[in-house]
């Protein structure tokens, strides 16, 4: 049985975002596989902040070929230190690129980026805020295979989300039940969890997960 396969959200201790960004980037080499991970115009880093996941598949791959792009609303004041500049041009790394956009299906038909989602090789998402349902339902409409760990429901902003008995998604088990629903026609959402402890559960589609 696959380590990460569990049921439940756990409950170890908190790591910090460095740590959490690590055990993602190396479970997505594990299930994904380099080939995926480095494929096509790259990887594609939903609300990914500062980059830290980005950055960890960077070092974890040491590989030239690696492509990241964080898709984030927020510009950040300082995007990528010195230090780590310093280092992927010592290691011979493509640092990752940033886009101050949201992930919506504007996104998809945008003339300067919408390539950049027809040739990614995956979407992935740590904690990615109001961005959960966009991943998961555009990668549905794309066929592309994603990650992504949810965090917040954002009952308030979502008032649409319903649960299979018709009240609104208010919890996190109510909120991955309601998104692990949408795959119904299109293959199969799977779940794992990282070793961390804090919102932990992740779903995933594999490009074999998608019916034919």
């Amino acid at each position: 049985t696959d380590k990460y396969m569990e049921s439940g959200h756990g409950a170890a201790n908190d790591q910090d975002k460095k740590m959490r960004s690590k055990l993602f980037a190396r479970w997505l080499l594990e299930v994904f596989g380099r080939e995926t991970v480095e494929g096509g115009s790259g990887l594609l880093d939903i609300a990914g902040g500062k980059g830290y996941v980005s950055m960890q598949l960077l070092y974890e791959t040491k590989s030239s070929n690696m492509k990241t792009t964080i898709v984030d609303p927020l510009p950040r004041k300082t995007v990528i230190s010195r230090r780590h500049r310093k280092a992927f041009k010592k290691l011979n790394l493509n640092p990752p690129q940033f886009i101050h956009v949201c992930f919506d299906n504007k996104f998809v038909q945008h003339p300067e980026y919408g390539h950049l989602l027809k040739e990614a090789s995956l979407i992935v998402g740590m904690h990615p805020d109001e961005a959960t349902g966009s991943i998961v339902e555009i990668a549905l409409q794309q066929k592309k295979p994603f990650a992504v760990v949810p965090c917040c429901v954002f009952t308030n902003k979502f008032p649409e989300r319903k649960t299979s008995t018709g009240k609104r998604v208010e919890t996190l088990n109510e909120l991955i039940d309601w998104l692990k629903l949408k795959s119904q026609s299109r293959g199969h959402i799977k779940t794992a969890l990282l070793p961390m402890g804090g919102r932990n559960k992740i779903l995933y589609m594999r490009q074999q997960d998608y019916f034919v």
